[in-house]
């Protein structure tokens, strides 16, 4: 999708890429699940999203997604770095292979 939109010469705006659909989904999941002492939700699109708006690249411009389901290596450890704190664990990066 980045790569259409550089081919293309045109700005790569996350408005473009984010179905919109996506937040209204999220303020259901909120509304459905509300905190309760043996689960809580945790809102993947809050802590990546704020203000409704979503990186699309992470880390001097590496892609997030390679599509709409499928995260990069990069994008995922920026995930877990913003989902970590709200899981109250503290992420550990392992070594080299």
């Amino acid at each position: 999708m980045l790569m259409r939109a550089h081919l293309r010469q045109i700005e790569a705006r996350s408005e473009d890429f984010v179905l919109p659909e996506i937040f209204a989904l999220d303020q259901m999941m909120h509304t459905a699940l509300p905190a309760h002492a043996k689960f809580t939700y945790i809102s993947i699109v809050d802590a990546v999203c704020p203000a409704r708006q979503c990186p699309l690249t992470v880390d001097g411009g590496i892609p997030l997604s390679w599509d709409h389901a499928h995260l990069t290596a990069e994008g995922s450890s920026f995930v877990m770095d913003k989902v970590a704190p709200m899981l109250g664990v503290e992420r550990v990066i392992p070594g080299p292979r």
